[in-house]
C-alpha cells in the first residue's frame, strides 16, 4: 500500500461558517486496506476527519471511503492516505439504554426513545448558562412528529384506476418502533437507526394494515 493524495471537490454555497459534509470519494485498486489511517488536509493542515470504507476491490483493499468533517467555502481539501488524523476537541459523545439514546457533540444534545416519536425526541442547545430546550420532549398523545396515514375509500368506484381517489376517509397510523440502535459511531458524527412500521386501524372493518 501506498501514500497518496486525492483533491476534494465541495461544490455548491458553503458559506464562511464552517460546516459538517459527507461524501464519498473513490480510491485506486491496492492504494488503501481497511485499517490504513487517513485524513484530509484543509490548506496544508490536516483537519479531523471520519472515515468509513463503503466498498472494497477483489483483492480487499478500499474501493469507496466515506468521509465524515467540517470544510467552509474558499478552502483547499485533499485526502491523504497513511496518515492518522488529529483528534476532535469535541467528540461525539453518546450514552445510551434500551429505552433512550442521548447524543451529545458538545454544541447540540439530541435524544431519541423507544416509546417515542421515531423522530428526535428532544434537543438542547448547549449555552453559557447551561442547557437550552430547543426542540420541547415528545410525550405520549402530543404532536406526532414521524407518520404516515392510511387513506380508505368507501368503494372501489371512488378510486378509478390512472386516477386520484374521490371520496374516503384518513385512518390516523399508529407507530410502532421495533429497534433503536446506534449504527454508527465515531468522533465526528453518529448515526442512530430507527426501525418499525406504522400501523393503521380501519375502525369500521375492524382490520389492522401495516
Amino acid at each position: 500500500y501506498v501514500n497518496i493524495r486525492i483533491p476534494i471537490s465541495i461544490l455548491g454555497n458553503m458559506g464562511k461558517v464552517p460546516k459538517y459534509v459527507r461524501g464519498g470519494i473513490p480510491i485506486p485498486r491496492g492504494v488503501l486496506n481497511e485499517n490504513t489511517p487517513c485524513t484530509v488536509y484543509e490548506d496544508g493542515v490536516p483537519i479531523p476527519v471520519q472515515t468509513r470504507p463503503m466498498a472494497f476491490w477483489p483483492d480487499k483493499s478500499v474501493k469507496w471511503l466515506l468521509l465524515d468533517f467540517k470544510a467552509q467555502e474558499g478552502k483547499k481539501y485533499e485526502l491523504v492516505t497513511g496518515i492518522k488524523p488529529p483528534e476532535t476537541e469535541t467528540p461525539v459523545k453518546i450514552k445510551q439504554s434500551e429505552e433512550e439514546i442521548h447524543i451529545d457533540t458538545g454544541a447540540v444534545r439530541v435524544m431519541f426513545k423507544k416509546d417515542g416519536s421515531g423522530f428526535i425526541d428532544g434537543a438542547w442547545l448547549k449555552t453559557a448558562g447551561g442547557e437550552k430546550e430547543i426542540v420541547p420532549v415528545y410525550e405520549k398523545g402530543s404532536m406526532r412528529r414521524s407518520f404516515m396515514d392510511y387513506f380508505r375509500v368507501n368503494s372501489t368506484d371512488d378510486y378509478p384506476s390512472g386516477s386520484y381517489p374521490r371520496k374516503g376517509q384518513v385512518s390516523p397510523s399508529n407507530l410502532i418502533i421495533d429497534t433503536l440502535t446506534v449504527e454508527e459511531q465515531g468522533p465526528v458524527t453518529a448515526t442512530v437507526l430507527i426501525r418499525g412500521w406504522y400501523e393503521g386501524l380501519y375502525i369500521k372493518d375492524k382490520v389492522f394494515c401495516r
